[in-house]
């Protein structure tokens, strides 16, 4: 999970896309349940990185490489 999100912020630094970075792993348990619960609901995926532009999901790493 780390690898694919340090590759996730390299690949967007690359073009120079700029980003906000969420780390859920920092937050109290509770949120960190709550986030993962709404986060599966929206997306079907339960692995990170989860990756958006705007509003709009784009899915995890290999979806970002085939949107870039």
């Amino acid at each position: 999970m780390i690898k694919k999100t340090v590759e996730a912020k390299n690949l967007l630094s690359h073009y120079q896309i700029s980003y906000d970075e969420i780390q859920i792993d920092k937050m109290p348990q509770k949120m960190r349940g709550l986030i993962r619960g709404a986060l599966a609901m929206d997306t079907g995926y339960m692995s990170y990185p989860n990756i958006y532009f705007g509003k709009e999901h784009i899915g995890g790493l290999d979806d970002l490489k085939s949107h870039l």
